[in-house]
């Protein structure tokens, strides 16, 4: 989010685009075309009963956000607003939708009932308002510490939340009446170009209609002006906003909310107008036979409903997308009676999967989702509870362009989120709570992690380099603007994570060229953040050193009041932990208290000194990490045996290497 933005100015008509930055990516939503006459009023309240969802949404979240405190959105209260929404409007769908209406809509709802267009309609855009919730307000709207000028930066705090709402309501708006005219006119070809444009080259290109350009200018010109005069005055404060994670300036911000709220404009318009997917309705075994019956690039919307399936994914750049979601009401996947592989969803070797919307619960014994050895797979909107002994919920390994996003996370006898052995990864908007670690990265590089929430957890997030197994990266994360607090869960563990200390807000192992800055971790009884090598980890040896992480402008508060006594030696709790045999070019700098106070970290180094940084170099010399081969045995994905518990001896993190450690490449 580098690049500036040009304004429009509403009344040049003769300039159609806008430059969006070069975080924009290119896009062109699916072509919309005009429905039947009798199906005009159908189609008409479909588009509004979203639109009514998605504001009722946006402004109930927005307004628990900005009260917080972090992780208590949305409340119970806030649930109930937003599902009588979703009622609503399902029943205004039902009341408008009905025998030919919906048979002359020109989207795969032609064949649905109203429930279903309703239920999968508004799942998908309850994704859409979770995720634009998160962009503008981030995890939490809390003051900074060391603002200088505190004021000015929570009047932008709230601006960016105000402008994302009326950018995304206004323009879908603008939108929707176009389209609404042009069908009503009974215009023939694709509305997509003439309604509601396009993004390529970075540059959001308008409308061709006059009437819907002029709107979306004026509107663009409306929030970026919005953005200069209540962010002006904060410029200097932008980098810690959590809003639009990662912004340094009033252009990044802009950048960041009209390439948001455009796309989400985008997806609105998409779900409303132009849906193109097979509904898969409950039935016992019905999740796997769709996916076993659907060629490549198939869309599936799953009904709500329990399916008590282990399923196998092998048809490439599936989607799997859950209905019921705006009423919590995710297809459920839960264990059959016996468990053969001990996963509701597995995949091995196959690229472009997109999983949203699901739930995987009851206690899978191993992983409620797995994929290994893909290229571009998606976890989104995932709700899972392990019960304690699922070991993750979402699990790729072995992967490049992996995206976790609003995930919500339970209960998970290892790692609620992980990665492993992986390159390119994005980790963002989720929470993960009573759990042994809520997310990993393990042996992986080029991470991504921001906007997170890992709340009583054993370990909040952990970045490891085990030195055991087949991929040894671990380099080139940027860990950004996440909250980690009250980690303090006992550990119920086994191999690895059994050596997480208890009441650990970070964890770094042997990880080299890495930023870790502008996070919160608070109130973890053993450390806010450690910094180790594997040999006094008690990790299988790799690599001896740790080498060229950057630890600054973050907030730790209230950490090591309650040391873990078995995992963490005498004297080395605290907010900044650093022990290493080995390291070069590790440095820390800004770290505060809640208070604005300096940090001194506890410093224990057989080696070059940590020094005081002040800019990270960007990018490293040797980043980013390559990506990795992700051809994978499939002897795993064919076995028929009955899967086991594995359990291990218990190991002391900063004690002696262990042989105990369970290989997870064998997973």
């Amino acid at each position: 989010m580098k690049n500036g933005l040009l304004v429009i100015a509403s009344a040049v008509l003769a300039t159609s685009s806008l430059a969006l930055g070069a975080t924009c990516p290119d896009r062109t939503p699916t072509a919309i075309t005009s429905v039947a006459a009798g199906s005009l009023k159908c189609q008409d309240t479909i588009a509004k009963a979203g639109a009514k969802y998605l504001k009722t949404q946006l402004k109930t979240l927005a307004k628990c956000q900005l009260a917080g405190p972090a992780g208590s959105c949305p409340t119970a209260d806030d649930t109930a607003k937003i599902e009588k929404e979703a009622g609503k409007g399902a029943e205004k769908i039902a009341k408008d939708c009905v025998g030919t209406a919906v048979g002359g809509l020109t989207s795969s709802y032609s064949s649905q009932d109203s429930e279903v267009i309703s239920s999968c309609m508004l799942s998908q855009h309850n994704v859409i308002g979770a995720r634009l919730t998160a962009v503008s307000t981030g995890v939490t709207t809390e003051p900074w510490p060391t603002a200088s000028n505190a004021s000015a930066r929570a009047n932008c705090v709230k601006t960016i939340s105000k402008a994302a709402l009326m950018l995304l309501d206004k323009a879908s708006k603008n939108a929707t009446k176009c389209i609404s005219t042009q069908m009503k006119n009974a215009a023939p070809g694709n509305l997509t170009p003439v309604c509601v444009g396009s993004i390529s080259g970075g540059t959001f290109v308008g409308p061709t209609d006059p009437k819907a350009l002029d709107a979306q200018a004026k509107l663009i010109g409306k929030v970026q002006d919005l953005i200069t005069s209540k962010c002006g005055p904060a410029q200097t404060d932008i980098p810690t906003i959590f809003a639009c994670a990662g912004s340094s300036s009033v252009a990044d911000l802009q950048s960041c909310l009209v390439c948001n709220g455009m796309n989400s404009m985008f997806d609105a318009m998409e779900q409303r107008y132009a849906e193109s997917a097979t509904f898969v309705p409950h039935a016992a075994g019905a999740l796997q036979t769709a996916v076993n019956s659907s060629p490549a690039g198939t869309k599936l919307l799953v009904e709500s409903g329990t399916y008590q399936e282990e399923v196998q994914v092998t048809t490439p750049n599936l989607k799997v997308v859950g209905c019921g979601g705006a009423t919590n009401d995710r297809p459920k996947i839960q264990p059959p009676g016996t468990q053969v592989f001990g996963r509701g969803i597995r995949a091995f070797n196959v690229d472009g999967l997109l999983f949203q919307s699901l739930e995987v619960s009851g206690g899978w014994q191993s992983d409620g989702m797995f994929v290994s050895g893909a290229n571009g797979i998606s976890f989104i909107d995932i709700v899972g509870n392990g019960s304690d002994i699922t070991r993750y919920a979402v699990f790729p390994v072995q992967s490049n362009n992996v995206l976790i996003e609003l995930c919500n996370v339970e209960h998970i006898a290892d790692a609620g989120i992980y990665v492993g052995q992986s390159s390119t990864l994005t980790v963002r908007y989720n929470q993960v709570r009573h759990s042994v670690a809520g997310i990993e990265f393990e042996n992986s590089g080029n991470g991504q992690g921001y906007g997170n929430y890992a709340a009583t957890n054993t370990g909040g997030h952990l970045v490891f380099k085990d030195g055991s197994l087949p991929v040894q990266l671990s380099q080139c994360h940027d860990i950004h603007h996440n909250v980690y607090e009250d980690n303090n869960t006992a550990n119920f563990g086994s191999g690895t994570v059994s050596g997480v200390p208890t009441g650990t807000g970070m964890l770094v192992v042997s990880n080299d060229q890495s930023t870790f800055s502008y996070n919160i971790s608070r109130n973890n009884n053993s450390l806010g953040i450690g910094l180790v090598d594997q040999g006094n980890a008690g990790l299988p040896v790799s690599e001896s050193s740790l080498d060229q992480n950057y630890v600054f402008n973050n907030v730790f508060t209230d950490n090591g009041t309650d040391p873990d006594p078995v995992r963490l030696p005498a004297g080395a709790q605290g907010n900044f932990t650093f022990i290493a045999f080995a390291q070069t070019g590790n440095c820390q700098s800004g770290n505060v208290l809640a208070n604005g106070m300096p940090i001194t970290p506890t410093i224990l180094v057989f080696g070059p000194p940590v020094t005081s940084c002040t800019v990270p170099p960007v990018p490293f010399p040797t980043c980013p990490a390559p990506p990795i081969s992700t051809t994978t045995t499939t002897s795993t994905s064919t076995s028929t045996s009955t899967v086991t518990t594995t359990s291990s001896t218990t190991t002391t993190l900063f004690g002696s290497p262990s042989a105990a450690f369970v290989d997870r490449a064998a997973r």
